[in-house]
């Protein structure tokens, strides 16, 4: 099935949306605010800048569940990439 997966920057928290339904099917809790995302090429993990504790979240991608956070050495992180090859 076909997911949106929508950073909520207030609430902390990333929401799986179905489009075809118009509704949230699950919810990760993150660090505070949040601000992008950014998948692997194969999709099974996500990767959250959460900006007010300087870190990033690893969001396994099929059990929707947080399961690492890296301290990243910068103040508010917003954006992420992956190197080629999605490293």
């Amino acid at each position: 099935t076909e997911e949106l997966w929508v950073v909520d920057s207030l609430a902390s928290t990333v929401f799986v949306v179905d489009p075809a339904q118009a509704a949230i099917v699950r919810s990760v809790r993150v660090g505070a605010q949040p601000h992008g995302i950014a998948f692997t090429p194969s999709g099974d993990r996500a990767y959250v800048t959460c900006s007010a504790v300087n870190q990033v979240d690893v969001i396994d991608g099929l059990t929707a569940r947080v399961i690492k956070s890296i301290p990243v050495p910068a103040k508010q992180p917003r954006q992420r990439g992956h190197s080629t090859g999605g490293r």
